[in-house]
C-alpha cells in the first residue's frame, strides 16, 4: 500500500522536478542571470526553466524572467512571497549528492541547511518583518517537518517517522503549515497550527495536505487522499476543518494542489488523469465545489497553484509536451496568459498577484 501511494504520488507530483534533471537531446545556450526587477504591481510566478543542462530557479514579473541562478548547478524554485519592498522565492539546489533548502530575497541567495543531508522547502510567507519557510530537511535516516523564522529552524516533528511541509498560512499572530507525517505504515494528511499537529485523515490509507488557507475560525486544507473503494484510487479531497469533501468521488485519480479565498468563495486548484494513471490530464480548478475546467483532456495539463485578486482567479502549471519538453502555463480566470521562454523544459509552481 505505502510503495504504491509513493508511486503514485511520485508521478502526479514530482514527476517535474525528476525530469528536469534531465538533459533532453538539444543544443540551447545557457541564459545569463537578469537582474531583479523593482518591486511593483503585476503577476509574478516562479519555477524554473531548464538552462543549458541543468534546471534554474526563475521567477516572472509580467511575463518577463528574473534568473536566479546560472547553468552551472541544478536549482528549483518552489514557492514565493512579494511585499511591498521585496521579492522573495524559495526552492532548493543540488549540490551533486545532496539538496539544499535555500531562498533568494531580491536574487539574493541564502542558504538554509548546510548540505550535509537533503532538505528542501517548499512555502513561503511574510508576517510584518518575519520570514516564515516551511519545508523538511533529513536527519539522516527520516525527513522531519520544519520550519524556519527568520532563517532560525524550528522542527514540527521529532525525526522518529517520515513528515513533511508543503505549504503555508496565517491569520493575525497564527501561524499554520500543511503537509504530512507518517505513522508506521501510512502518510497521514497533517497541519500545524504554531507547532501543534492537527490529522486530517486517520492513517488506515495515505493522505497529504498541499494547500492551505485560514479564514477566522475556519481552516481549509486540500490535497488527496488513497481510496481504495472499487480498486485503487487517488481521490483529490478538501476539507473544512475536520470535514472531508470528495473531489473526485473514488472514480479518477487527482489531486488538489491549492486553495485560496475570497470572502465566502473557496477556490481550489487540482488536475485529474481522464484515462487511468499515466494518460492525460484535465487541469482545473472549483469554486465553491463546482468544477472549471481549463482543457478538454486531450493534453497533458497540470494546474499547481493560485491567486485569486479582486474579480480575478490566477493560476500556474505546465502542460507535458512530451518527457522531455514541459511547458510553463499561467491562467487569468480560465483564459491563458502567454510565459516567455526559451527553454524546452519549465513549469510554474507558485504565483503571486501584487
Amino acid at each position: 500500500m505505502i510503495s504504491t501511494f509513493k508511486y503514485i504520488q511520485a508521478i502526479l507530483f514530482s514527476s517535474v522536478l525528476i525530469l528536469a534533471s534531465c538533459s533532453p537531446n538539444n543544443n540551447n545556450n545557457p541564459q545569463p542571470i537578469l537582474p531583479a526587477q523593482p518591486v511593483t504591481a503585476g503577476v509574478y510566478y516562479a519555477g524554473y526553466e531548464l538552462n543549458g543542462t541543468n534546471p534554474t530557479a526563475t521567477y516572472w514579473k509580467n511575463d518577463s524572467a528574473v534568473r536566479l541562478s546560472d547553468s552551472t548547478q541544478k536549482t528549483y524554485a518552489q514557492s514565493m512571497y512579494v511585499t511591498d519592498n521585496d521579492v522573495y522565492v524559495t526552492g532548493y539546489d543540488f549540490t551533486g549528492a545532496k539538496t539544499r533548502a535555500v531562498y533568494w530575497k531580491n536574487g539574493v541567495k541564502t542558504f538554509l541547511t548546510d548540505g550535509t543531508q537533503d532538505a528542501n522547502t517548499s512555502c513561503i510567507t511574510v508576517v510584518g518583518s518575519d520570514v516564515y519557510i516551511g519545508g523538511h530537511e533529513s536527519n539522516g535516516t527520516k525527513r522531519v517537518a520544519k520550519y524556519w523564522k527568520n532563517g532560525v529552524p524550528v522542527s514540527l516533528t521529532d525525526g522518529t517517522t517520515h513528515a513533511g511541509v508543503s505549504c503555508v498560512a496565517t491569520n493575525g499572530t497564527d501561524i499554520y503549515f500543511g503537509g504530512n507525517e507518517f505513522n508506521a505504515t501510512n502518510s497521514i494528511a497533517t497541519y500545524w497550527k504554531n507547532g501543534t499537529a492537527t490529522h486530517l485523515s486517520n492513517g488506515t490509507t495515505d493522505g497529504h495536505i498541499n494547500g492551505i488557507a485560514v479564514s477566522g475560525s475556519d481552516v481549509y486544507s486540500v490535497g488527496q487522499l488513497l481510496s481504495t473503494a472499487g480498486g485503487i484510487h487517488i481521490e483529490a479531497v478538501s476539507w473544512k476543518n475536520n470535514t472531508l469533501t470528495s473531489l473526485t468521488n473514488n472514480t479518477i485519480f487527482g489531486s488538489c494542489t491549492a486553495v485560496a479565498l475570497k470572502g465566502s468563495d473557496v477556490y481550489v486548484t487540482a488536475h485529474e488523469y481522464i484515462s487511468g494513471l499515466g494518460g492525460n490530464t484535465n487541469a482545473m480548478y472549483w469554486k465553491n465545489n463546482v468544477k472549471v475546467p481549463l482543457n478538454t483532456g486531450t493534453t497533458e495539463l497540470v494546474a499547481t497553484c493560485i491567486f485569486v485578486k479582486g474579480n480575478d482567479v490566477y493560476m500556474g502549471g505546465f502542460h507535458k509536451v512530451s518527457a522531455n519538453s514541459y511547458i510553463p502555463k499561467v491562467w487569468r480566470n480560465d483564459t491563458l496568459i502567454p510565459v516567455s521562454t526559451n527553454s524546452p523544459m519549465a513549469a510554474i509552481n507558485s504565483i503571486f498577484v501584487k
